[in-house]
């Protein structure tokens, strides 16, 4: 009668552990994926983090803007990543450099002008000018040096003092009225992409 009990005994706890087998098993699988989801989260959190120190650092890095009309050419930097040079001769030349990558490109030929009459057109406003108001505003100016004529001779006289009082030399800044017909500006200044972006929408929003 004892060992018909025993073995009663025994075989519930067989039946008992074989129930318990299958949850067991079923558990892994869940705590692998959710696991998983983790690791992709942080996988997403990383990236998106060095994507926006990316943007955060090229908004803030300053381009550099390098003007001379003697040479007619307009030069523009944003450190190794990308740099432009506008050259105008008999037709326009565009070098653009992006993160090693040279593209040129030239456009067409200046058409030879006509002897025509030339016809008063009415003065319209020109567009943008609030934002190209506020790019100059936010420029840092490291050299301006201009020398020109303004072709009347009573502007001209009168434009001496206020050039004189302009120049500074400690700011690297140069003014001189000739009467010569010569016409030279020089500058160099620097702006930090940022600006350029708020002072869009800043012309955006005045619309």
């Amino acid at each position: 009668m004892t060992l018909i009990i025993e073995q009663q005994a025994n075989a519930l706890m067989f039946i008992t552990v074989l129930d318990d087998l299958p949850h067991t098993h079923s558990a892994s699988p869940k705590i692998t994926l959710v696991n998983n989801q983790k690791a992709v989260f942080w996988v997403v959190i990383i990236v998106l983090s060095v994507i926006l120190m990316l943007v955060l650092w090229i908004l803030m890095v300053p381009l550099m803007i390098d003007l001379d009309s003697e040479s007619r050419t307009l030069r523009l930097g944003h450190t190794f990543l990308f740099s432009m040079i506008i050259a105008v001769e008999d037709r326009i030349r565009v070098t653009i450099r992006i993160l090693g990558f040279q593209l040129k490109t030239e456009g067409r030929k200046k058409p030879e002008k006509k002897n025509e009459k030339k016809r008063k057109k009415r003065k319209s406003p020109v567009p943008g000018r609030t934002f190209l108001k506020e790019i100059w505003r936010s420029m840092i100016i490291r050299k301006l040096h201009m020398d020109i004529d303004t072709d009347d001779f009573v502007l001209n006289a009168r434009l001496v003092p206020l050039a004189y009082f302009l120049t500074n030399r400690e700011w690297n800044r140069y003014f001189n009225i000739n009467f010569q017909g010569r016409v030279l500006i020089q500058l160099i200044a620097e702006i930090r992409l940022y600006m350029i972006l708020r002072a869009f929408i800043k012309n955006l929003l005045k619309r």
